[in-house]
């Protein structure tokens, strides 16, 4: 509304008045159009060249998102980052809360053992740095108490038996025997935790269990950020648990969780979102055109431009996430401009020509030049976000200016071949006849 009439109101100048003030563009646009003319047997071997690069740009995709690795290497934060992961740990930890149906239930030897075999297949993981539970203490305990001796560097087992010194009357004097003792393995664990409460650091462990025994944490710290290495370790984590804690609730949490669970809710949230587009656009052209086949003529650019976004994004070794999946949606929202004004001009140049051929080179010289300036005016407008040094950013910059060029591309080229290919009746607007 604001442009028309802003138009309207200024004084158009001279030079515009002129019909031909683009005439060598329009021509070229034109000579295009003729071009394609006489390539229509080319598009079944044009399009089959792009889905086979399709097929192994997307062979090639990784799901995978680093927040650090955003950063340039000499920054502060990457620089601080990298240090806290050579010299301690990590900085990105998963939490195992380990919650039992009664209170003690934390002292039973079998869930110890259970948190301390997590520990040791944590460890043999690539970035695990360390593991921190109250089975390390448990452990500890139970080896000090029996002179350091390192085979009871072990959780103790269900049911202790230890060799004991009891006294028995023969003949009038006390004897000294030795006997079997057994002792539960819970009640063992408990007395082990009132001694070291009662050694006054009682806060020792209060990050590790509550006070009633009932629920526990294990943490886990790693020297990576990078999604494709916390999914490889959350999916060892979750296979163990579900074959170990027998009568425990069990659940992985942390930081590491919460950027995994976020980034797969946002990118199935955009696959989604893509999905839904697509079928919208297709509903609403279809009602536009009055027709479902020249509805699906408007989709074509826009499956064009993200068969080739993401082709480039698995050759290039651009990964999947947040930042690159939002770039489809931004060419859907953009490329149906193109697709729509060129079909709607095209079915115009039909009517009036009365051939597909002629209203190809017809559309190419009205319209085709406004599509092609509009895209790579908005190609250079986002072409400035590829310069961010955020690396995210960056890369979603270049993808947003490669679709705008892939999607007018879509719509200056195989929208045309499509039409001279199969010459669909449902463009007609009037009964005219057609020339072949």
């Amino acid at each position: 509304t604001f442009v028309p009439a802003w138009l309207a109101w200024l004084p158009v100048p001279r030079r515009l008045m002129q019909q031909n003030h683009n005439e060598r563009l329009s021509a070229a646009m034109r000579s295009w159009g003729n071009w394609l003319v006489g390539k229509k047997a080319w598009l079944y071997p044009f399009l089959g060249v792009v889905l086979l690069l399709f097929v192994w740009g997307f062979t090639r995709l990784e799901h995978s998102f680093s927040s650090v690795g955003n950063f340039p290497e000499d920054h502060p934060v990457r620089v601080a980052n990298q240090l806290i992961n050579e010299h301690f740990a990590g900085t990105t930890s998963f939490q195992v809360m380990v919650e039992g149906q009664h209170d003690g239930d934390i002292q039973n030897p079998r869930i110890l053992a259970d948190m301390d075999g997590l520990k040791t297949l944590a460890l043999q993981q690539d970035h695990v740095g360390d593991v921190q539970s109250i089975a390390d203490f448990i452990k500890r305990i139970h080896k000090v108490l029996h002179e350091d001796r390192e085979e009871y560097n072990v959780i103790p087992p269900p049911v202790v038996v230890t060799p004991g010194v009891d006294y028995v009357e023969e003949n009038g004097t006390w004897k000294e025997v030795t006997v079997m003792d057994t002792v539960s393995g819970q009640e063992l664990v408990a007395q082990y935790l009132t001694l070291y409460e009662m050694s006054g650091k009682p806060d020792d462990m209060a990050n590790l269990v509550d006070y009633n025994y009932r629920h526990a944490k294990i943490t886990f710290l790693m020297d990576t950020d990078d999604q494709a290495d916390l999914r490889a370790i959350d999916r060892q984590l979750e296979a163990y648990i579900g074959n170990h804690f027998p009568g425990a609730n069990v659940a992985v949490t942390g930081l590491a969780k919460l950027i995994l669970v976020v980034d797969d809710l946002i990118v199935s949230g955009q696959i989604s979102s893509i999905v839904v587009s697509l079928f919208l656009v297709w509903l609403l052209t279809t009602f536009m055109f009055k027709s479902p086949v020249v509805g699906f003529f408007n989709t074509i650019p826009l499956f064009f431009a993200m068969v080739l976004n993401f082709a480039l994004m698995g050759l290039t070794g651009i990964k999947v996430n947040l930042e690159t999946m939002i770039t489809s949606s931004i060419a859907i929202g953009v490329g149906v401009d193109y697709a729509i004004h060129f079909v709607y001009r095209y079915r115009r140049k039909l009517t009036e020509s009365g051939s597909y051929e002629q209203a190809v080179a017809d559309t190419m010289e009205d319209s085709g030049l406004a599509i092609a300036f509009n895209s790579f005016v908005v190609a250079a407008g986002f072409a400035i976000i590829g310069l961010s040094q955020f690396v995210a950013i960056m890369e979603m910059g270049v993808l947003i200016t490669l679709t705008m060029v892939t999607s007018a591309f879509g719509a200056l080229t195989v929208i045309p071949l499509v039409f001279l290919t199969h010459r669909p009746r449902s463009l007609i607007l009037k009964t005219d006849s057609i020339k072949d």
